[in-house]
């Protein structure tokens, strides 16, 4: 309540996770946060969300959001934030493969198209040796 024009922050994935007990804070998020840029180390965390739990209350938290930067580790978390993040005029995501490469592209891109959303799916940069996919979104209401 200190920065009452704050509408973005950039931070920490799990850091932020572990804010979100605070029923307080989480309102006062809901309200003003528009951006979310948010940062994973994977050296100190294997997931980006521990359980459905934690990204339930991470989109109900942040419901009102215009733009998000995020990584998850399955492809059902990937849909579950583009289904409960209503508001979203742009997504990137960093999404976790777990089979291989083409498959994961393959299967993103089928269900993008049936959503009829505009994407672009990266097959290269920073992040082409990890095991994500960088995909962004982008919505015209």
């Amino acid at each position: 309540k200190q920065a009452p024009q704050l509408s973005s922050i950039t931070m920490d994935q799990n850091m932020l996770i572990s804010f979100l007990n605070d029923h307080e804070l989480c309102k006062y998020l809901k309200k003003t946060i528009q951006t979310l840029n948010l940062s994973y180390d994977t050296d100190r965390s294997p997931k980006a969300f521990d359980n459905y739990g934690e990204l339930r209350l991470f989109c109900k938290t942040f419901s009102n959001l215009k733009n998000l930067r995020c990584y998850v580790d399955k492809k059902t978390e990937f849909m579950f934030i583009i289904n409960e993040l209503s508001q979203l005029a742009y997504l990137t995501a960093f999404v976790k493969i777990i089979e291989n490469r083409k498959k994961v592209t393959s299967w993103i891109d089928i269900e993008l198209k049936k959503l009829n959303f505009n994407y672009i799916i990266e097959k290269s940069g920073w992040f082409r040796d990890e095991n994500r996919v960088k995909v962004h979104i982008w919505m015209e209401f």
